[in-house]
């Protein structure tokens, strides 16, 4: 297989589609640098009762393409990373086509996204498997 290997996260959503996201190699560092902000912002604004709703970065991830994250408060005990994949720049016109991970789902993304830039996960060769 040629190619650049892409992990792409889906993630059940309420509604008739599936939300996905992509993040190519030259991605997963930001996307981890993402989730390590996010994780200790969590856990200020548990400590501290605060609820926010504020941009941790964003980074591109194909062309034209670029994956946004935030840091969204339920309440003052529930706090999300938000990633939307987006035409730069996101906004409105985008629709509501992002992922909410609360800390489990977050610290899981990043056990994820640190095996396939480790190269523990492989992607499927269609070819072999399907003779």
């Amino acid at each position: 297989m040629g190619g650049e290997h892409v992990l792409v996260i889906t993630m059940d959503a309420y509604g008739p589609e599936d939300i996905d996201i992509y993040i190519p190699p030259k991605a997963a560092p930001e996307v981890l640098a993402f989730i390590d902000k996010y994780e200790k912002w969590e856990s200020l604004a548990k400590e501290r009762g605060d609820m926010i709703s504020k941009d941790i970065g964003d980074v591109p991830n194909f062309t034209g393409f670029r994956l946004k994250a935030k840091f969204h408060s339920g309440n003052e005990k529930h706090h999300y990373l938000v990633l939307q994949q987006c035409v730069w720049p996101c906004g409105l016109s985008d629709g509501d086509l992002s992922q909410y991970y609360d800390l489990e789902q977050a610290k899981n993304l990043k056990s994820l996204v640190s095996d396939y830039m480790s190269g523990d996960i492989h992607p499927l060769d269609e070819d072999e498997v399907y003779q």
